[in-house]
């Protein structure tokens, strides 16, 4: 399992390469990615991201399960 820093660099990386906005914010186990208040955007993602014991759990809200989101999680878990 990569760890949080490696997951938050790959997806930022798929981002970027998309020119879709983006903001994450770092917590102690994980960390919270969004495009919530990017004035091109109607229907904000949020994108929680948990490391629990060597487990991780990614939630991902108001993404289509195709959407660019959803493939950027696939390919960088």
């Amino acid at each position: 399992m990569k760890s949080t820093q490696e997951f938050a660099d790959c997806f930022a990386k798929i981002q970027d390469r998309h020119a879709v906005p983006w903001w994450f914010v770092s917590k102690e186990s994980g960390g919270t990615f969004s495009n919530a208040g990017a004035s091109s955007v109607g229907r904000p993602y949020l994108l929680l991201i948990n490391d629990r014991a060597g487990r991780r759990e990614i939630l991902l809200q108001n993404a289509g399960s195709m959407g660019p989101e959803a493939k950027a999680v696939t390919q960088c878990i």
